[in-house]
């Protein structure tokens, strides 16, 4: 826990906080740090199509696509109930059609990525964003839960 706390004071030292963002994986208890682009946990590799659920309504649905490796182990240890700190999605918003992964919508997420904490300015419900509603560049539903997974 104390090596927790210390990674945390350190990204704010370094302005990481400033921007809004605290990366998932930042240390762990036992004060290692995985690299970004290391082999997920499981070994899996790829990416995958994460549908995630914000809040208690079906409605509020959105699909991801996830590449990163790490971010790939959260997404699963997500949808497993498994973390030991409750993460969601972080990602930059590109409106128009992409890959058609998020399908229902005019828009989808890049370089997703899960965090424990994010700024307000990009919370809320997918049909915010798909109002434009959301004035940030970045998207983090604070009440998103994983609810199925689709391996790609």
């Amino acid at each position: 826990m104390q090596t927790r706390k210390i990674a945390l004071m350190a990204a704010a030292t370094l302005g990481a906080l400033s921007l809004g963002i605290v990366p998932a994986f930042a240390a762990d208890d036992a004060g290692t740090t995985p690299a970004i682009g290391t082999p997920a946990v499981d070994g899996s590799a790829g990416a995958v199509i994460a549908t995630v659920q914000v809040g208690p309504d079906a409605a509020n649905r959105f699909r991801m696509r996830v590449t990163d490796p790490a971010a790939i182990a959260q997404v699963r240890a997500n949808h497993a109930g498994t973390e030991e700190w409750p993460t969601h999605p972080i990602g930059t918003i590109v409106y128009g059609k992409g890959s058609g992964d998020n399908t229902g919508y005019s828009w989808y997420l890049t370089d997703v990525q899960m965090v424990e904490m994010s700024a307000e300015v990009c919370d809320g419900l997918p049909s915010y964003v798909e109002r434009h509603a959301v004035t940030s560049p970045y998207y983090c539903p604070w009440a998103a839960k994983v609810v199925a997974i689709e391996e790609v």
